[in-house]
């Protein structure tokens, strides 16, 4: 199950989109996730500061993968913690393959 959570931050259709996109395509690096929590919160005062965006991921065995990070743009913020996150799946892949 995906959650997207909006914190202090309007909507964003195209956000959603986005991060249910890329949770899919996340998915071809191990097909036992189950549920993603992402958050997106905005950073600062007064409409300055950084947008925040932190996922926990749940994968095989119940483990849970948290990352999170923050860039001026909303859109940034969400390719860069999905690219982390790709990066920490696939490491576990990789190592649980290899025994």
């Amino acid at each position: 199950m995906l959650q997207v959570i909006f914190h202090g931050v309007d909507r964003s259709p195209a956000a959603e989109a986005d991060i249910t996109d890329r949770f899919e395509a996340l998915k071809r690096f191990d097909n036992s996730m189950t549920d993603c929590k992402a958050t997106i919160t905005k950073v600062g005062h007064q409409g300055l500061g950084e947008f925040s965006v932190k996922l926990d991921i749940v994968v095989g065995g119940g483990r849970t993968v948290v990352a999170s990070e923050n860039d001026p743009d909303a859109m940034c913020a969400i390719n860069k913690v999905f690219d982390t996150v790709r990066r920490m799946v696939k490491d576990e892949n990789d190592k649980r393959h290899q025994r």
